[in-house]
């Protein structure tokens, strides 16, 4: 069984433009990867894959 690498992201795109994020979101895809990301974002929704939601010590889907 092959394993993917997991890629961990914190904020990585709060100072990229709508273009460079969607560009950044499609490399992810492409790559195949896990990907972590957090983000105080509330467009999280839009992301593809399961989005977790933490909030006041609790998590949500």
């Amino acid at each position: 069984m092959k394993r993917r690498p997991i890629i961990l992201l914190d904020e990585v795109a709060s100072e990229l433009d709508q273009e460079a994020k969607l560009d950044l979101i499609k490399a992810l895809l492409k790559g195949g990867w896990q990907v972590i990301a957090a983000t105080a974002d509330d467009r999280v929704s839009n992301f593809p894959g399961k989005v977790l939601r933490i909030y006041q010590g609790g998590i949500s889907t």
